[in-house]
C-alpha cells in the first residue's frame, strides 16, 4: 500500500501499490470536481476563440457571392459557397469534368471510336468478327485425334468421336463404366485391409492383390481349383479372392507372406478361423483338393 495526501483538500489516503506506477493526486470526490472544472474551462476558451475570429471576420470582411450559384455571403473570408448544397455541387462538376479529361478516346480494331465505357469493340458484329479471326483454321489442332486405337478394357480396335466426350481410351461407355468400377473395387478392398490392421495395431503392407495372386498361380491355396483372372470382383465361386491366413481378428499382419489367393466359397467358409482349427472343422474334406 501507498500513502498519498490530495491536493486540493489534504486528506491521507492509500492506494494499492502496482509496480512502479505513480501515486493518486486527488482522492476520489476531489477528482471528479477538477476533472468536470477542468473540462469547462476547456469550453470557455474554445468558445471565447470562436468568438474572437468571427469578430475579426466581421470587422474586416464585406459581402460577396457564392460560387456555385452566386447568392449573397455575409462572410466571404470564412467560405465560398452560402450552404452545404452549393458546395456538394460544385464538387461533383469539378470530379466530373476531372473524369472526363482523364478519358481519352479509345480505338476499335476497325478503327472506329468505342463509345461504350468499359466495352472492346464498338459494336457486337466487330467483336464476332474479331473473334472468328483469332480462331485456329486447321480443327485437328483443336480436336481429337481420330486415328485408329485400341480399347483399354476390351482391346478392340475403334475410332474416337470426332469431340472425344471421354471416348478416346475406351470403345464405349459400358467399358468405360466397368473399367471404373474395377478400379474402385480394386483400391477400396486394399485400402479396407490396410485400415483394419492398423486399428489394431498390427502391421500394415502395401501391396498389389494381384502380386499374390500371380504368385500363387491363380489357384485356391485350400481346394486348389482354378480362379481365373477374369472372374476378378464377380460373385462366381471360383472367383480369386484374397485371404489372410491368419485372420486380422486375431492379430494377423496385412502382408505378403500372411495373404494367399482363394476362391470365394473357400473364403466364405473359412470365414476368420485359423489354419489348426480348420484341420478340426473339416469344412474341405470332402472338397476335391
Amino acid at each position: 500500500m501507498k500513502e498519498y495526501t490530495c491536493r486540493n483538500c489534504g486528506t491521507v489516503g492509500f492506494c494499492a501499490s502496482q509496480g512502479k506506477g505513480r501515486k493518486p493526486i486527488y482522492c476520489a470526490p476531489c477528482k471528479r470536481v477538477v476533472t468536470r472544472e477542468r473540462w469547462a474551462a476547456r469550453s470557455r476558451d474554445r468558445c471565447a476563440r470562436k468568438k474572437e475570429s468571427r469578430r475579426a471576420i466581421s470587422a474586416a470582411g464585406s459581402t460577396a457571392g457564392c460560387c456555385e450559384c452566386g447568392s449573397v455571403i455575409e462572410r466571404p473570408n470564412a467560405t465560398k459557397y452560402c450552404s452545404t448544397a452549393c458546395k456538394h455541387r460544385a464538387w461533383q462538376r469539378r470530379y466530373r469534368a476531372k473524369i472526363k479529361a482523364q478519358r481519352a478516346p479509345r480505338l476499335c480494331a476497325c478503327g472506329l471510336t468505342i463509345s461504350a465505357g468499359r466495352s472492346k469493340w464498338c459494336s457486337s458484329a466487330c467483336g464476332k468478327r474479331h473473334h472468328r479471326r483469332i480462331r485456329p483454321p486447321d480443327p485437328s489442332s483443336w480436336r481429337v485425334n481420330q486415328s485408329l486405337r485400341r480399347c483399354k478394357e476390351c482391346a478392340s480396335e475403334f475410332v474416337p468421336p470426332f469431340t472425344g466426350g471421354g471416348r478416346t481410351d475406351f470403345c464405349s461407355d459400358q467399358c468405360r463404366s466397368k473399367r471404373n468400377k474395377a478400379v474402385k473395387r480394386k483400391t477400396g478392398r486394399v485400402s479396407n485391409g490396410r485400415r483394419r490392421a492398423r486399428e489394431r495395431g498390427c502391421n500394415a503392407e502395401r501391396f498389389d492383390p494381384f502380386e499374390v495372386f500371380e504368385r500363387d498361380n491363380w489357384r485356391c491355396q485350400l481346394c486348389g481349383c482354378d480362379t481365373p483372372r477374369k472372374l476378378r470382383g464377380t460373385y462366381d465361386d471360383n472367383a480369386p479372392e484374397l485371404d489372410h491366413i491368419i485372420p486380422l481378428s486375431r492379430g494377423g499382419h496385412h502382408s505378403r507372406a500372411n495373404a494367399q489367393c482363394v476362391c470365394r466359397v473357400c473364403n466364405w467358409l473359412k470365414s476368420d478361423r485359423m489354419p489348426d482349427e480348420m484341420a478340426l472343422v473339416g469344412v474341405w474334406q470332402n472338397l476335391p483338393g
